[in-house]
């Protein structure tokens, strides 16, 4: 990440407001949702994009529509039902080959606090470690996103102050993230994984190769 852009993004998120988004040719921005198995398997490709190119990249959460999209808890259709078995079946047969495990959820969570978690570990350093052990829990169905304790025991392991979290989750975050939303949907952002390159958006892990491509024409 260049000089100060760490910085930045700490006084942005104490003030309750998103780190403004940077559009130059290494800077990008990564949209996820803790809920998204899609996401999930995108995570390590985009970062070794990232590693590869020397990218600055900014992680966000982004709340998707999970219910406009594929129907509310108890009151899918048919086609709804459909959807949901093949995307899991899906995500399934893409993450075996990466050693992960995919079970689909209980039910449609709320990904509110997960997402204050991440904000409050972005800001302390720790949100690699944040991404990898809440996706793979939750995508064990051990960890309930919306269990505060369960969300603050993540932090924890990575490294994190619950109290530290509890008080910021209380205080800057929920601004910041309401900040994220509005500026994601700015830039055209509906669904993760998404990127954000060049003032283009790239969504799903099917469009990385090209993003790849469209970043090592600029950087030469």
């Amino acid at each position: 990440m260049r000089p100060g852009r760490e910085t930045e993004i700490m006084v942005s998120e104490a003030n309750g407001k998103a780190p403004p988004i940077s559009s130059g040719d290494r800077d990008l921005q990564v949209y996820v949702d803790l809920r998204s198995p899609y996401a999930f398997i995108a995570k390590d490709r985009i970062r070794g994009l990232a590693r590869a190119f020397d990218l600055n990249a900014v992680w966000r959460p982004y709340a998707i529509d999970i219910a406009g999209a594929y129907g509310a808890d108890g009151a899918r259709d048919a086609r709804e039902l459909r959807k949901v078995k093949y995307l899991y079946m899906d995500a399934r047969r893409m993450a075996a080959p990466l050693g992960l495990t995919i079970k689909g959820p209980k039910k449609i969570y709320d990904p509110t606090l997960a997402h204050l978690a991440m904000l409050f570990a972005r800001s302390a350093g720790l949100l690699d470690a944040y991404l990898d052990r809440a996706y793979e829990r939750f995508f064990l169905r051990d960890l309930d996103l919306e269990d505060r304790s369960a969300v603050l025991g993540v932090l924890e392991d990575c490294g994190g102050d619950a109290a530290d979290a509890t008080a910021y989750m209380a205080g800057a975050a929920p601004g910041a993230l309401a900040a994220e939303t509005r500026q994601a949907e700015e830039h055209g952002v509906f669904a993760v994984p998404s990127c954000l390159y060049a003032g283009e958006l790239y969504w799903g892990a099917e469009r990385l190769p090209l993003l790849r491509s469209t970043v090592a024409e600029r950087l030469g």
